[in-house]
Order: structure tokens, then C-alpha cells, then sequence
């Protein structure tokens, strides 16, 4: 959960940099789909945590049931979250190339 937590934090920042941007940048930059695939990364990973916390929860009263379902929706939703997360690295990658390209 540590490494989600973290990764989480990232993508917060990462949003809240491009959103700063100013109107030059963020004319020359067009962030938004970014900034759009990090607030839905970040409702993912989020979305994540809970669970994660449920299932521990569950385990902690030996809910058994419970503990499958969370179980079982973590790893549903894991997948989509990694998904997320090769789409937006390439996205940010595109945005860095962007820039590179402007620069020279």
C-alpha cells in the first residue's frame, strides 16, 4: 500500500504542475489530456487504497467473504490501474517530447 500511497502522491504533483502552467506553456505544452489521465489515474489508484484497506480490515475480524470479494476487486481493478498507467506514461512522454522538440 506504501508504493501506492507514493504513486499516488506522484501523480497528484505531476497534475497540480501542469494545471500551473502558464497560458504560454500551457498553449505551447496542451496538456490537458494529461492532466486529464492523471485525476483519473489518480481516482484509480485511490479506488485502490480503499480496497486494499477493506481487505486488510476484513482480515484483521476474519471476514472471510468480504476478504475474497476485496480480493477479488483488487485484482480487477490492479489491471485496469496498470493499464492507467503505461497510457499515461506515454502520454507524459509525448508531453516531454513536446517540449524537447520546441526548445530546439
Amino acid at each position: 500500500a506504501a508504493h501506492l500511497i507514493v504513486l499516488r502522491r506522484a501523480a497528484q504533483y505531476a497534475q497540480r504542475f501542469y494545471s500551473a502552467l502558464d497560458p504560454q506553456s500551457m498553449k505551447l505544452v496542451q496538456p490537458w489530456g494529461a492532466i486529464a489521465k492523471l485525476a483519473d489515474f489518480d481516482s484509480q489508484l485511490t479506488e485502490l487504497l480503499l480496497y486494499v484497506v477493506a481487505m486488510l480490515e476484513a482480515m484483521r475480524e476474519d471476514q472471510i467473504s468480504t476478504r475474497i470479494q476485496m480480493h477479488v476487486m483488487i485484482r480487477e481493478l490492479f489491471q485496469e490501474v496498470l493499464i492507467s498507467f503505461e497510457d499515461l506514461t506515454s502520454q507524459l512522454g509525448a508531453l516531454l517530447e513536446k517540449v524537447q522538440e520546441v526548445r530546439q
